[in-house]
Formats: C-alpha cells, sequence, structure tokens
C-alpha cells in the first residue's frame, strides 16, 4: 500500500497509513554525520533532537495561538504537527517496531488545546531521556524509548483532536512536503522554503 493509496481512500479510521508512513521515512532519511560518531548512534542523537525541537516549534505555536488567537494561522502549526510525527515514525522505524501499534495503543482522554500541548512536551522528554542516557553511558533502554513513544503517540493525537486536524491530513501534508525537497535535493539545512 502506498501513501497515495492511502490518500485514495480518505480514512483515517484505518490505521494503516501509520504503518504504511512510518515504513516511508526510511526511504527518504538522510544519514546523520556527526564527525566521530558512527552513523547508528548519530541517527538516534538526531532523530531524538528533532522530536524535540519539533515538539517545540509546536509548543511555541501554540502559545501564540492562545496569546494572539486571530494572529497564528492553523497552517503554521499543522506544518508543525507533521514535522514532529515525521520524527516519530522515524523512530518507529529505526527500531522496526509496529508503527500501527504504538500509534494507537494509549487510550485518548478529552483534553483541551494546552493541556494536550503540555503533555506532548512531556512525552518528548521522556523519549528523549534514553537517547541521552545512551549516548551518555552507551546503552539503549529500547522499553522506556518504546513507551515515551507511545505516549507521544497519545499525546500528538489528543492535541491534533484538540486543534480540529485529521491526522492523516497531516501525514500526507508531511509527505509532500518531504517528497519535494527530496525532489529538489535540499533535505539538509532549515527552514520551510527548502
Amino acid at each position: 500500500m502506498s501513501l497515495q493509496t492511502t490518500q485514495a481512500s480518505k480514512n483515517s479510521n484505518n490505521p494503516d497509513f501509520i504503518a504504511v508512513y512510518s515504513n516511508w521515512t526510511k526511504s527518504v532519511w538522510v544519514p546523520a554525520q556527526l564527525e566521530g560518531i558512527s552513523a547508528y548512534p548519530a541517527d538516534i542523537i538526531v532523530i531524538g533532537f528533532g522530536l524535540g525541537g519539533e515538539t517545540s516549534e509546536i509548543l511555541g505555536e501554540v502559545l501564540e495561538r492562545e496569546l494572539h488567537p486571530n494572529k497564528i494561522a492553523n497552517k503554521n502549526l499543522s506544518k508543525e504537527m507533521g514535522d514532529a510525527i515525521y520524527y516519530w515514525a522515524r523512530f518507529v522505524s529505526f527500531f522496526e517496531w509496529d508503527a500501527t501499534t504504538l500509534f494507537s495503543k494509549a487510550d485518548l482522554e478529552p483534553t483541551s488545546i494546552t493541556h494536550a500541548a503540555l503533555s506532548l512536551s512531556v512525552a518528548a522528554g521522556l523519549v528523549q531521556e534514553p537517547c541521552k542516557k545512551y549516548v551518555r553511558d552507551g546503552s539503549l533502554d529500547s522499553e522506556k524509548l518504546e513507551q515515551g513513544l507511545i505516549l507521544y503517540a497519545k499525546a500528538w493525537r489528543e492535541l491534533s483532536r484538540a486543534l480540529g486536524f485529521d491526522y492523516l491530513h497531516l501525514f500526507l501534508e508531511n509527505h509532500e512536503k518531504v517528497e519535494g525537497r527530496v525532489a529538489r535535493g535540499t533535505q539538509r539545512g532549515s527552514g520551510n522554503n527548502r
């Protein structure tokens, strides 16, 4: 199944698109280049930093939305949500875990935008903690990382729902953006206009 097939079905209640998306991230990932560090730990470091950085961007957008409700467009927030789930999916595919199961494992709870955003921040820390210890101590606690990713997906889904975003739309929007960068050869660097 391709993302285009998934898009044609327009059925975000069918979680197969999550597995397809997660597997796709492997094909577009540019291996990390950290001097003196082999690719395996370097990728974990970059994915962990990426997830944390995108989560911070989401929190900044939510904060601006709360302070100035008419000023911030949902487009910025939806792009950041897509970027964050890209790094989540890349973690899952890196360890070859079942994306569909991890994405939907925790039950959603009714929540506000602010509560969901704070939960996302906490979950990002729970993902980054085992990565930090891996870099510092040389051993990765994959169970803690997996639990953090489950909680991250839950918070991401809750925030998406609180904002009125459709999961499939966020995945496809990010897919289109990243594929455009691949086609232009601009995967490295920063900024949305690459």
